[in-house]
């Protein structure tokens, strides 16, 4: 789990991702399912980098502070481990669930770089929502959350806000309210969109920042 505030880039990343979301509504047009790609592999890329960075600054800590400063360093340390774990848990899960959906949108095709049937509509549908993968993955989610929120000092909860959450959207345009489970992974929204959607999962996951 990555601390610090969001950068600019991944300010950015995120007001695109809502902007395409609200677009595959009214069609699947190939480039809009290529910025789709695009902000996955984006995505998939910060997860990659968090997830060095988090590794070089438990070696550091652990060839430096954690020896120094034994007494003072190991609560702090055990607690960070901690986090690690639970949100890796998630991570997992996670990565599991875009293996199995790519897998029924018949692989990675090399050719569009994507998995093979991005613009499919029913696959999402029916293995996140008819099945109930978006319900055991909310939960998952949540519990993560009060996990990693639980880990700290009441004090210090003020002045934190984790990425990952599960409330539905605001209805905009006069459009029906959708739960947060069909709204990401529902009826009219592509195979691609959903990958990109738990990719910014796996993203969140890495991300705490400061409000």
């Amino acid at each position: 789990m990555a601390g610090g505030k969001q950068t600019p880039r991944q300010r950015m990343i995120g007001i695109l991702y809502l902007v395409l979301l609200g677009l595959i509504a009214l069609n699947v047009p190939d480039n809009l399912l290529d910025a789709f790609r695009k902000i996955q592999i984006s995505l998939n890329n910060s997860s990659d980098n968090a997830s060095k960075d988090i590794h070089e600054t438990y070696a550091s800590f652990e060839g430096s502070t954690l020896k120094d400063q034994p007494g003072r360093a190991k609560p702090i340390y055990d607690t960070a481990k901690i986090a690690s774990a639970t949100a890796l848990v998630l991570d997992t899960y996670v990565q599991k669930l875009s293996a199995e959906l790519t897998k029924a949108g018949g692989g990675y095709n090399p050719s569009i770089d994507d998995v093979d049937a991005r613009d499919n509509l029913d696959i999402s549908p029916r293995m996140m929502i008819e099945e109930k993968r978006a319900d055991s993955l909310k939960i998952l989610i949540n519990a993560t959350r009060e996990k990693l929120m639980s880990l700290l000092r009441p004090k210090d909860r003020q002045g934190v806000e984790l990425s990952l959450n599960t409330d539905d959207p605001q209805s905009t345009g006069g459009m029906p309210h959708k739960s947060w489970e069909e709204a990401y992974f529902g009826e009219g929204v592509p195979l691609g969109a959903t990958l990109t959607n738990l990719a910014k999962i796996r993203a969140d996951t890495k991300l705490l920042r400061t409000k």
